[in-house]
């Protein structure tokens, strides 16, 4: 799927809305009462500007931003629509508004790759507020037109952000009503000012400044009043006031017809300033109040009128309430109110123009592939097939701009009927779904789309009809080949990855590049790595780029990444994470689902490499979740943790970690997980003295292996890690039984097997379970050459771990190699020297957590993160883990896990120890 840069995207006018409306000439009323009140905007969490429509609130925000930017400050500003209500959507704006980093899963306003779907919300959030918890300087937002956001993930998040400890930020927020905004709190800690109607209501000056201004009219002191009187220095009453009586001879008759209250001033007003008008205005006004924003070829081709550019011009020239929306004066707007009864008004006197309308500017805005426009105003037209037609082109580029939210919208608003005739958006929707692990869902729509495709094809005539039907059939099996492999069913994706690159009928380059990508996974995991390199190859990843597959290309490099570490290239391997992490933190953020993946695949190989110091620290960052990602990811997070626990003694922890997998491999029928959790409970089980218990696990059905696990078998055609998981799992529990003998007739065959697919992770482990069965037979000579093979073959990585991990009694053999002649046994005694000291435990281990230098240093302080020392202020302020949270958007089990980052690096094991600390060192009052 290809990228589309600003220019190219669905939205057509992004940029006016992160700018204040330009103040043509100066034409803005000083509000200089107003000058104290947002003097005091930096003192404040929030400035709220809360009055009815019409009484000048954004013109009072324009007038505060401009001081601010005047004074060296470099405010952001955002014009909110209904279009807004999607918080991935309200980030990437704020984040553009703020000069911040990009979130790519928002779909922002950066020319760069973005992320075929949408972080979770909860990330996006979480990543968010860290980003502004590191501001060095002040920094102030406006958000215009508040009241017009009603999506609740963004109401919640503003409601955080106006608590959170981010001290730094100031928001301007003008909206009609503040019924969801919770002010309580800010009001309480001083943290709030607001300016409200009366404060905005016009002076008996800014009155006569205002008419006279719009109106050309020196009014009379007497006819202000009145004005004032009928208005009540209601600002969009005097304007329309203004315009109603320029010209006129009977200005005072003017005033005194109309009465009532604001709506109903309004209507009248903007009649009497309408009938005004010639009759080319009249219906040009009329035609183009249906857009949102709109140019003068978008004006043009919904008017109908050549001429459509003098109109505009002819609007402003004469304060119409057309505004201009950017400095070149090319994209513009009406007041909402004007606008409101512009199209009230075509209603009465049209209702049948209101859908050719609409049709027009649909047609305007798919010419220049604006996909949500286009869409909108298809439904508005009533052309619900057109709609869906639209949407069914369309849906591919929303998934790849990360507009899932307009996509599922636009999608519920049409009948099943319809949906039946838009395959390829049903096809697009399931991807997100299996991207999203939403397995039964994904394979509903599925199998909805191959009827569809099956009833197409009884009745394809065309050439061209039978081409669709199959494009469609080769799109429906390439989701059916993503579900696979993301179900990690390995026999299957085997399967319909060959059928699918058989086929060789698609031209999409990032269909294309996935298929390969996947069999190149199932040929991992079924020792079959001769396709990796040529898989890792850079003309693979240039077809990803090519296409716009950039979240696609994050899971090929994993995929790559973790086949090298299985052939025990940690070079190769490492570039792979490296690459796949950094494209991750672009597309979704640090602390993603989808840059989980990466970091859990690098934890696992600092791990191996006896870095286990490293391998925490990403852990703790990087939470395991059920989505993005395929079952590496979780086992490699899940059993790199539980081993960790089991290095430092904290069995408990390690079998807790196991818990946490056992649940994903229940709740989405992982088998390749569940086979290495029971492996490794059973080498916990063996480590802890309870062989007995481990043999019980691994032939009892229920308990924590759930359902007895597969017979160990004798490598054959077919076999894939799950068995030989099984098979080392098995072999464990007889060597620690007594039956050393059954062991060896089980792993020598294996070792075989996996030494000649040069899988030499798997030969490592199997090697020195081995040695461990021949030192139970009593045959120390056949150890010794079992473990120097083991040696030999992980010298390149180099491995460490997998040598200290599998059998104590094998480690311990390890030592008594040294006196073995290396003319017997040729083999790299650095290697060995490496995994000796780490086993004596004089390799790098955890970090040792500093102290307070004698200088006066704090080193500790320097490395601690911004959102650990908010976490220690908020606990200080007597919160608990839940509300702390909450209130930094992150997840309890986060907070949890930042806890365990403090205490290694205060050396406490209590948060009030870890707050005594802080008090102590002066971090917190």
């Amino acid at each position: 799927m290809a990228a589309h840069s600003v220019s190219e995207s669905t939205e057509s006018t992004i940029w006016t809305k992160l700018v204040p409306p330009p103040d043509a000439a100066g034409q803005l009323l000083a509000r200089e009462h107003l000058a104290g009140k947002f003097a005091g905007i930096g003192s404040k969490r929030l400035t709220l500007v809360c009055a009815p429509a019409g009484y000048g609130k954004t013109s009072v925000l324009v007038a505060a931003f401009a001081k601010l930017k005047a004074a060296g400050a470099e405010p952001g500003w955002i014009s909110l629509d209904h279009d807004d209500n999607d918080l991935a959507r309200f980030l990437a704006h704020w984040c553009s508004a703020a000069r911040l980093e990009p979130l790519r899963a928002s779909g922002g306003a950066a020319q760069a790759p973005r992320a075929p779907v949408r972080a979770p919300q909860r990330l996006l959030a979480s990543e968010f507020v860290g980003r502004l918890q590191a501001l060095e300087r002040a920094s102030y937002l406006f958000l215009d037109d508040y009241h017009l956001v009603s999506d609740s993930a963004i109401v919640a998040f503003v409601n955080e952000l106006l608590h959170a400890p981010v001290d730094r930020l100031h928001l301007v927020i003008a909206a009609r009503d503040a019924k969801t905004l919770n002010l309580a709190r800010l009001r309480l800690n001083d943290q709030l000012q607001t300016i409200e109607a009366g404060e905005l209501s016009l002076s008996a000056a800014e009155t006569k400044a205002l008419v006279a201004r719009v109106g050309g009219i020196d009014a009379s002191p007497a006819q202000i009043g009145r004005i004032r009187e009928k208005t009540e220095g209601w600002a969009a009453g005097v304007q329309l006031a203004a315009i109603a009586m320029r010209g006129r001879q009977d200005a005072a008759q003017v005033l005194e017809t109309f009465s009532g209250e604001h709506a109903s001033v309004a209507d009248y007003l903007a009649d009497e300033v309408f009938r005004q008008q010639p009759a080319a205005v009249q219906d040009f006004l009329l035609a183009t109040s249906i857009l949102a924003r709109f140019d003068i070829s978008l004006a043009a081709a919904v008017s109908g009128r050549a001429d459509a550019g003098d109109l505009l011009e002819k609007l402003e020239r004469e304060n119409l309430f057309v505004f201009s929306l950017d400095d070149e004066r090319r994209w513009h707007r009406y007041h909402h109110l004007f606008s409101d009864f512009l199209r009230r008004k075509l209603r009465e006197a049209q209702p049948d123009l209101e859908a050719t309308l609409h049709e027009r500017a649909c047609t305007w805005f798919d010419a220049r592939g604006h996909a949500v426009e286009s869409i909108g105003h298809a439904f508005a037209a009533g052309q619900m097939l057109r709609a869906a037609q639209l949407l069914d082109h369309y849906s591919q580029r929303l998934i790849a701009g990360a507009r899932t939210a307009e996509l599922m919208s636009f999608t519920s608003r049409l009948p099943a009927w319809l949906l039946d005739q838009m395959p390829g958006a049903l096809l697009d929707q399931a991807w997100h779904l299996i991207a999203c692990w939403r397995f039964g869902e994904a394979r509903v729509m599925l199998e909805r789309v191959a009827r569809i495709i099956a009833e197409r094809s009884a009745f394809a005539a065309s050439d061209e009809q039978r081409e669709e039907v199959t494009f469609l059939g080769h799109k429906l099996a390439h989701r059916e080949l993503i579900l696979a492999v993301t179900r990690d069913d390995l026999a299957l994706t085997r399967t319909l990855a060959s059928a699918w690159l058989a086929a060789d009928t698609v031209p999409d380059p990032v269909m294309r590049a996935t298929a390969s990508s996947i069999a190149a996974q199932a040929g991992r995991e079924s020792y079959q790595y001769d396709g990796v390199a040529a898989a890792a190859a850079t003309a693979l990843r240039e077809r990803f780029a090519s296409g716009g597959g950039y979240f696609s290309l994050v899971y090929h490099e994993c995929v790559c990444g973790a086949a090298f570490f299985a052939r025990g290239e940690f070079a190769a391997a490492e570039q792979g994470y490296r690459r796949a992490q950094e494209m991750a933190v672009e597309l979704h953020g640090e602390y993603s689902a989808l840059s989980a993946f990466p970091a859990a695949l690098s934890a696992e190989l600092h791990y191996e490499r006896n870095e286990p110091a490293q391998a925490a620290q990403l852990l703790r960052t990087h939470p395991m979740t059920a989505e993005f990602g395929l079952v590496d990811k979780l086992v490699a997070g899940f059993v790199t943790r539980s081993r960790l626990a089991s290095l430092q003694g904290r069995l408990d922890e390690a079998g807790n970690a196991l818990d946490d997998a056992a649940y994903f491999a229940a709740e989405y029928g992982f088998e390749r997980l569940r086979a290495h959790v029971l492996n490794e409970r059973v080498r916990l089980l063996i480590a802890s003295g309870e062989a007995k218990a481990a043999s019980r696990l691994l032939t009892q059905p229920g308990g924590p292996a759930h359902d007895a696990p597969i017979a160990p078998c004798a490598p054959q055609d077919g076999v894939t890690t799950v068995h030989e998981l099984y098979a080392m799992a098995h072999a464990r529990a007889w060597i620690a039984n007594g039956r050393a003998g059954d062991a060896i007739a089980l792993l020598r065959p294996w070792l075989v097997f996996c030494r000649g697919r040069h899988s030499v992770r798997s030969t490592i482990r199997l090697s020195m379970l081995l040695a461990a069965a021949y030192l139970r037979d009593g045959n120390r000579l056949a150890a010794q050459r079992t473990l120097v093979e083991a040696l030999k073959a992980g010298e390149r990585g180099p491995f460490i771990r997998a040598y200290l991990d599998e059998n104590a009694e094998a480690a311990q053999a390890l030592s008594g190699l040294g006196a073995v002649a290396a003319a017997q046994y040729p083999f790299d005694r650095l290697h060995l020297q490496a995994v000796l000291a780490a086993r004596e435990g004089k390799a790098p281990a955890a970090a040792q957590p500093a102290v307070v230098a004698a200088s006066g240093a704090d080193t500790v302080r320097e490395q601690m993160s911004g959102r650990e020392l908010q976490i220690i202020r908020l606990a200080a302020q007597g919160l608990p883990n839940g509300d702390i949270a909450s209130s930094m958007c992150l997840a309890e089990s986060t907070v949890k896990w930042y806890w365990q980052r403090i205490f290694d690096k205060l050396d406490v094991r209590r948060r009030v120890d870890a707050v005594k600390q802080a008090r102590e060192r002066h971090w917190i009052r």
